[in-house]
């Protein structure tokens, strides 16, 4: 009796084993298959991020090309407000018209 009760309990032993054996198969397999998604993810977040950096350089320079404009536009105003006054643009008429 005893010999079938230890063969019984060796049975369970060896079946909680192979179930064991079976459980850090699949853990492992999922840890694998989990590291190879947050791989591509990071890649895929990396792709994005570079591509924020660019659009972020294309706004910057877009808004200092502007910036610029402005301050060229303005500079040029006020220089050509003394050539192109109205008494000025009389004048050089007539000088025009006297050659």
């Amino acid at each position: 009796m005893k010999a079938i009760v230890l063969a019984v309990h060796d049975e369970k032993i060896e079946q909680c084993n192979r179930s064991d054996d079976l459980i850090v198969k699949m853990v492992d397999s999922l840890r694998e298959e989990n590291d190879k998604d947050h791989k591509q993810v990071m890649e895929r977040v990396e792709k994005i991020e570079s591509r924020v950096e660019e659009i972020n350089k294309i706004k910057w320079m877009t808004v200092g090309c502007g910036a610029l404009l402005v301050v060229l536009t303005g500079a040029l105003a006020s220089l050509a407000s003394g050539w192109w006054t109205p008494a000025k643009v009389h004048h050089q008429h007539q000088i025009e018209r006297s050659i």
